[in-house]
């Protein structure tokens, strides 16, 4: 988990992108500023690029980051632009993967590493003014961090309302910068276990997070949806939200 697919496997354009603007890629070396534990299995980098360079990116938008063989790995940025010049990325360990061994095991402070970007097309619509659902799944909560952060700074009101699915209480690495977004008339949290423990002392929503959407809002045209997480997730997502009334041009996605 943490490694997104390849660029331009899981992104879908809208419709009408007449106000859409990107950011073109390039190749940065990057230093490594702090490697922090989220939780047992998730790491968080704050890479700042070298001296005289400049990072820009839409919110919700990715990086190639470069091992020294060549290989890419793909991770989404959770940072909003207006917070900095650096790049923060959450990085899951996979059992017996190159990339998640090379960071947990080697990866320290000081450190440089080669990233490639910004990618992608799932990037907030600013000039669309309907209530917003955010749809996480796992590591996929960290575009969708960089997307709340950017609407909140903005004072737009605009309904927000974020749905971060995962298996156990464990996997909300960031369940308290979440709650705290909940200060925001505009916003609203919900967190949704599928596997919580039978003895468990989670008291919150259980089940799939996109049949959880459903039962709060049973109809969804009036929405728009931004989703990140597994592809499954994603597919299920959209399958789900279409037969209740959301407009498939305003399902934007992307997988982990």
């Amino acid at each position: 988990m943490g490694r997104r697919c390849p660029a331009g496997m899981t992104d879908n354009a809208p419709m009408n992108t007449s106000y859409v603007t990107s950011t073109a890629a390039k190749t940065l070396m990057c230093r490594v500023e702090e490697v922090q534990y989220l939780s047992r299995d998730i790491l968080r980098l704050y890479l700042t690029p070298a001296v005289g360079e400049h990072f820009r990116h839409r919110a919700g938008q990715y990086v190639d980051v470069v091992l020294h063989d060549g290989v890419r790995r793909s991770f989404s940025i959770a940072n909003a632009p207006h917070q900095g010049n650096h790049i923060e990325l959450h990085i899951r360990h996979v059992d017996g993967g190159e990339f998640s061994d090379f960071i947990f095991n080697q990866v320290k402070v000081g450190d440089s590493l080669e990233v490639i970007g910004p990618y992608g097309n799932f990037f907030l619509r600013e000039a669309s003014l309907r209530p917003v659902i955010m749809l996480a799944g796992g590591t996929g909560f960290a575009p969708i961090k960089g997307l709340v952060e950017e609407i909140l700074s903005t004072g737009v009101a605009r309904p927000i309302h974020l749905y971060w699915g995962v298996r156990t209480r464990h996997d909300l690495y960031l369940h308290d910068l979440a709650q705290s977004w909940c200060s925001h008339p505009d916003f609203q949290y919900i967190p949704v276990l599928s596997a919580a423990a039978a003895d468990s002392p989670w008291t919150g929503r259980q089940g799939l997070v996109h049949q959880t959407v459903i039962q709060d809002y049973p109809d969804l045209k009036l929405f728009e949806v931004y989703a990140n997480g597994p592809r499954a997730m994603i597919q299920s997502a959209r399958e789900v939200f279409l037969s209740h009334g959301l407009p498939d041009e305003y399902f934007y996605f992307d997988a982990v």
